[in-house]
């Protein structure tokens, strides 16, 4: 599926509208996949689990379908409200393990406002391509040896890729393998 169906389906499930509040004793749908997105928390699971309670949860923020399966996965979450960061905001939250040129993050959100604020705000750093590819135009930059070799082999770092007008890709990948 691609990401042009996955966004129109978004749009049409964030316009359905249900009452109701979230159990304060919870983080909110908000606060779990912003720390997804932000690479504080695994990406993969957080949305996972949001998928498979399905779209009965709209009353609880959030309303959320998987697609297809293995390396064909697509899951969507939908918000009640928007997730917000440094003034930018999305209302829906994509795991896919399909990639592009210039961004690769496995899970992530289109956002719309100033994406020079993000990467000041996240500290991101512009990348530069390797095998032309990059996981984002921006990312945040590694922990590295005293080599100059990355800590760590394949960690998950923030991505950031730019659209056309005041959007933005945003999320949470790694290299597959």
């Amino acid at each position: 599926m691609n990401r042009l169906i996955a966004w129109t389906l978004a749009a049409g499930l964030a316009g359905a509208s249900l009452t109701g509040t979230a159990d304060a004793a919870q983080p909110t749908p908000q606060a779990l996949l912003k720390d997804a997105l932000l690479c504080q928390r695994d990406p993969l699971a957080t949305v996972r689990t949001m998928a498979e309670s399905g779209s009965a949860h709209f009353d609880q923020g959030f309303a959320a379908a998987t697609f297809g399966e293995e390396l064909d996965e697509m899951d969507v979450v939908i918000l009640r409200s928007p997730l917000e960061i440094a003034g930018a905001k999305t209302s829906s939250i994509l795991l896919t393990f399909a990639q592009t040129e210039d961004f690769g993050a496995l899970v992530y959100g289109r956002f719309e406002g100033d994406y020079r604020k993000v990467v000041a705000a996240l500290k991101l750093a512009p990348t530069a391509k390797k095998d032309g590819l990059r996981l984002g135009e921006f990312t945040k930059a590694l922990a590295v040896d005293a080599d100059g070799e990355p800590d760590k082999v394949c960690p998950m770092t923030i991505a950031l890729t730019p659209l056309e007008g005041n959007a933005f890709l945003l999320g949470c990948g790694w290299c597959n393998g």
